[in-house]
């Protein structure tokens, strides 16, 4: 990677790559850091030496979950996985390395080209299968189509420092997944209430990690979409949604 960059000399670099496999970070953690800490400061390094602009990908997953209000930029980072401390130490590496970089941290990533959370409840669901969907996990939905073009806007006006970028709201997995599938024309009552101890998962998840989106908004003028819209335009996108009413 170091020698593509330097050798390209890109005017802009946009880093997405990461280890996101939270629960299987617990067991190899060694790997998670080797790619989102070590991975991310030696693509910032060669961004540097190349006098490229870099925009760093991070995640909600830095934050504990503790808090009472959306998370702002400025607050303290406390991961409680081995995934979210990896990611944070690629946030440091990242800055030290390259100090006119921007970390741009985004949240539930949904869209095409990968599964997402929202296509598993969908693929379930048209199984007729029951959900159990946890409630006590709230955070920011955010629609890839809209993180994109931010992460680029960024990246050209050269913005540096910590951002959140996602879109507008906030929503528990219970109330994401219901919604989907009523955008869907599915059953949303397939969907019942869960608690993420009845999972027994390896990795912890924050109970509330919904992100600040205001100094984005201050900077582009105005907030990215809401999450609900997000979801209405990715599910006419891949043909999901149905022309019926919504219903909660």
């Amino acid at each position: 990677m170091r020698g593509s960059i330097l050798e390209l000399k890109p005017a802009l670099v946009i880093n997405c790559a990461g280890y996101t496999a939270v629960d299987k970070a617990e067991s190899e953690p060694e790997l998670a850091m080797a790619v989102n800490a070590g991975g991310a400061e030696a693509v910032a390094g060669a961004c540097r030496e190349a006098g490229a602009n870099l925009v760093h990908v991070s995640t909600d997953f830095v934050f504990d979950g503790k808090a009472e209000r959306p998370f702002r930029e400025d607050d303290p980072a406390a991961p409680i996985n081995a995934y979210g401390r990896s990611k944070l130490e690629g946030e440091q590496r990242v800055m030290a390395a390259h100090p006119m970089a921007c970390v741009v941290r985004s949240a539930w990533l949904f869209g095409p080209g990968r599964p997402s959370f929202v296509d598993k409840m969908l693929a379930w669901a048209r199984q007729g299968k029951s959900l159990e969907v946890v409630t006590d996990q709230v955070g920011s939905p955010t629609y890839t189509r809209d993180l994109a073009p931010v992460l680029l806007e960024l990246g050209r006006r050269g913005v540096r420092g910590v951002i959140h970028a996602v879109n507008l709201g906030q929503a528990s997995r219970y109330e994401l997944a219901r919604q989907a599938l009523s955008m869907a024309g599915l059953d949303p009552d397939l969907v019942q209430p869960a608690k993420s101890v009845d999972f027994g998962l390896p990795a912890l998840r924050p109970v509330y990690s919904v992100l600040d989106g205001r100094r984005l908004a201050r900077l582009r003028g105005g907030p990215m979409p809401t999450w609900l819209d997000a979801l209405k335009r990715y599910l006419k996108n891949t043909g999901a949604a149905s022309p019926k009413k919504e219903r909660m």
